[in-house]
């Protein structure tokens, strides 16, 4: 996943090149899609609660009316 691995390095620059924003539903269709690229489902849950703890402000909620 080098494009996603890129996009998080870039995020995490000093300054960042921008702030990343999922919802808990984006990170859920993200696991899927690392369990169907023949990742184990340790190694999927692994990449989702690192990206939560590198960036907890990320996480969005409420977002149904926009």
């Amino acid at each position: 996943m080098p494009v996603a691995d890129t996009l998080l390095r870039l995020a995490e620059h000093d300054p960042p090149f921008f702030a990343p924003l999922w919802s808990r539903g984006i990170l859920n269709e993200v696991k899927r899609t690392i369990l169907k690229f023949g990742y184990t489902e340790a190694q999927a849950s692994r990449r989702i609660d690192a990206m939560d703890e590198a960036f907890p402000e990320a996480l969005v909620t409420e977002y149904d009316a926009h």
